[in-house]
């Protein structure tokens, strides 16, 4: 399927540039099947590159990494509640820019461990905007929800780029999962 998006991409490319601009198509000296092998070269880097994040980086596979260690039974985290599985589930878009783990604040935006309840811009070792770090916003269903729809129209000049939900249900669900991000809870992670 991305072979075939990259490969018509430069086909349309190639063709609409030799309509609109013959002298310019001119220039494209590079036969239709050679463009074609470059794209497939450029598909076969991304999906490399892609299926090489997760690779532990001393070469190993993940076979051979390590197991984690497992919980005690006794201390397991309860099953979530449908409502917050479904947030989970909705939640995957948002975990490109936030993590859900303690401190992994790397990423493009804060991580979202235990932010129900504590107040906006608070996370150490996170470079919030100014609008942020000024906020005098805590993160309840109500502003979690208002921030979730409109970013921008809830707190101006924040840095996150995210333009909104306009589902209610899932804005819903996905404070529902947020909920439960705590530290007796570290097992319901999307990561």
């Amino acid at each position: 399927m991305l072979y075939q998006l990259s490969y018509c991409g430069v086909r349309a490319c190639h063709n609409r540039l030799r309509a609109t601009a013959p002298e310019a198509g001119q220039a494209l000296k590079m036969p239709l099947n050679a463009q074609a092998m470059f794209a497939r070269a450029l598909t076969l880097v991304a999906v490399t590159a892609l299926a090489a994040c997760g690779a532990p980086e001393d070469g190993a596979s993940k076979d051979d990494a390590p197991a984690a260690p497992s919980r005690p039974a006794a201390t397991a985290a309860p099953a979530l509640s449908p409502a917050a599985e479904a947030g989970r589930k909705n939640f995957r878009p948002c975990a490109v820019c936030h993590s859900v783990r303690e401190g992994d604040n790397a990423r493009v935006g804060p991580s979202v461990y235990g932010v129900y309840g504590r107040k906006a811009g608070a996370v150490d070792g996170f470079a919030y905007s100014k609008a942020m770090k000024e906020s005098t916003v805590v993160w309840t269903e109500e502003t979690l929800n208002a921030f979730l729809e409109d970013p921008q129209g809830f707190m101006p000049r924040n840095r996150m780029a995210y333009p909104g939900d306009n589902d209610p249900d899932n804005r819903a669900a996905i404070i529902d999962y947020l909920k439960t991000l705590g530290p007796a809870d570290d097992e319901h992670s999307v990561d």
